[in-house]
């Protein structure tokens, strides 16, 4: 079925991924991680409908980019490891004080450095 690019704008984004996932076409790989805009991009580059030509190859190297892109400086996981170091003696320091703001605060920075460890590992 060729859809037209007015058709699938007035669509929402989770009626475009439900007929992405019924395309086998490699356009649509990745389509539940996918905005609206390279949704209907890479349905249109998938059925051949109207406008595919020129927005076809802008959603796949988007996509693969996100995965392989490298972490910024200073973020290997040996400095993050450290990080986590310094704050859990912060931690410890804000639960012997019975500071809960700066207990939350420092939990929360610990668990995203950890995130970035995971991250960085994968």
């Amino acid at each position: 079925m060729s859809h037209t690019a007015e058709d699938l704008e007035a669509k929402t984004v989770a009626d475009l991924r439900e007929i992405a996932k019924g395309i086998e076409h490699e356009a649509v790989t990745g389509y539940s991680s996918m905005k609206k805009s390279d949704l209907i991009a890479a349905i249109l580059a998938a059925t051949g409908g109207a406008s595919a030509a020129p927005t076809a190859a802008a959603p796949k190297p988007k996509a693969a980019n996100k995965k392989s892109a490298p972490l910024p400086t200073g973020d290997d996981k040996a400095s993050l490891k450290a990080q986590v170091r310094a704050l859990k003696a912060q931690r410890d320091a804000a639960e012997q004080a019975h500071d809960s703001v700066e207990l939350k605060k420092v939990r929360r920075h610990i668990h995203k450095l950890k995130r970035k460890i995971r991250k960085a590992a994968a």
